[in-house]
């Protein structure tokens, strides 16, 4: 399951109180140059991209927020201080109101020492307490970026493209232990603006009930922060998505400039809702046994409505042409999503249906009542679709 980083899963906000915050750094190994401080700000959906000049091998920043927040320190574009290839000048780190220093290194941003931030300290204790598995997680992302580098030389391989095929499964394994170690620290940590960022980062692996366990038992202010928030309309969505649950209809325009609705196949067909992204290499892996699975069902009554999160639509189109899936239903999961969640219509898919990672699978039967979900791809997940594909369909000629 590849999380969907990049979209703004924030709620709408009333006014809020700011507090300032500032941040001395220090790093070794360089005199000139200019550094940036990534962060969202106050205002909904803004982040802000601070520069600052490094002096004597110093720096200052000065800002304002409402609460703990994550940040990223990278290193500008300069002679003596660029950005490589293996990102080895970007840091994440925690700012909180208040003042905070940073001591870095000279291609060894991670290395960082930092005082002055509680919410630090805790992301630090979290990266110690998982390191094991991060650097198996990382030595398995270095082989699945070589051997898709060579099976886009040579398509033809198909041993290739069944060992990737493996090392996805691995670093998915790989990654639910990662994820439930954060569980362990959310739990041990009920106090920490960490544990409200990372519980709404795993909240797609976790099932509704603990979800909703999990997040009652963290500190009133931490439930009440800008993430817990943003937890809460994650689980009254969730709450209309489960299984059982009559699938709630949208309206979205395909590739064609047809309208789609799930309504329209109520009654008629069994319905598969795939959510993917041109950019999301187990999205695009699983698509030869969906292909099987359609050639199988439909014309038994299956239909697969492919929907794409891209921000980038060309990138979406070209994509459905290559991987020849124009026959799937291909839609956005929202009109104007790339404008962000405040050009979200009531009738997007994206309003109507909770999505943090993909690829993820919604199976509805004919009477539009959801019968299975799947997140992540794996060969368990692809057996599950086909036995229940085969109860749906047992019977029918």
């Amino acid at each position: 399951m590849i999380s969907l980083g990049l979209i703004n899963l924030s709620c709408k906000h009333g006014p809020v109180n700011t507090q300032s915050f500032t941040l001395q750094g220090k790093i070794n190994g360089v005199k000139t140059g200019r550094i940036i401080l990534s962060y969202e700000s106050s205002k909904k959906y803004k982040w802000i991209n601070d520069t600052a000049d490094i002096k004597d091998g110093k720096f200052v920043f000065k800002g304002k927020i409402i609460e703990p927040t994550s940040a990223d320190l990278i290193a500008a574009s300069e002679p003596n201080l660029g950005r490589t290839g293996k990102e080895l000048n970007i840091a994440s780190i925690y700012i909180e109101p208040g003042d905070m220093k940073v001591i870095l290194t000279k291609d060894k941003f991670k290395e960082l020492k930092m005082t002055g931030s509680k919410s630090q300290n805790d992301l630090n204790a979290l990266n110690l307490f998982n390191k094991s598995v991060t650097s198996r997680i990382d030595s398995v992302s270095t082989i699945i970026i070589s051997l898709r580098d060579s099976l886009t030389k040579y398509p033809e391989e198909k041993n290739l493209s069944e060992k990737l095929k493996n090392e996805y499964t691995k670093r998915g394994i790989l990654n639910n232990e990662k994820y439930a170690q954060y569980i362990e620290f959310i739990k041990s940590h009920p106090k920490s603006f960490l544990s409200a960022d990372l519980l709404l980062r795993i909240n797609d692996i976790i099932p509704l009930d603990s979800l909703k366990l999990i997040h009652n038992n963290l500190a009133v202010p931490i439930q009440n922060s800008r993430d817990g928030i943003v937890i809460k309309k994650i689980i009254a969505k969730k709450d209309n998505n489960r299984i059982g649950a009559i699938a709630p209809d949208f309206k979205a325009i395909d590739l064609n400039k047809q309208t789609v609705t799930l309504s329209e196949f109520r009654g008629k067909n069994v319905v598969l809702m795939d959510f993917w992204a041109s950019w999301c290499g187990p999205c695009r892996a699983s698509f030869p046994h969906l292909k099987e699975v359609y050639k199988k069902y439909h014309p038994k009554g299956f239909e697969i409505i492919s929907i794409s999160v891209d921000f980038n639509r060309d990138a979406w189109m070209a994509a459905v042409k290559q991987e020849n899936i124009e026959t799937w239903h291909p839609v956005p999961v929202a009109e104007k999503y790339a404008l962000g969640p405040d050009s979200i219509k009531k009738d997007d898919i994206y309003e109507n249906y909770f999505v943090q990672g993909v690829p993820r699978q919604i199976l509805i039967d004919k009477s539009g009542k959801i019968v299975g979900q799947w997140l992540g791809f794996s060969k368990e997940n692809e057996n599950e679709l086909d036995k229940k594909l085969a109860e749906l369909f047992s019977g029918v000629q």
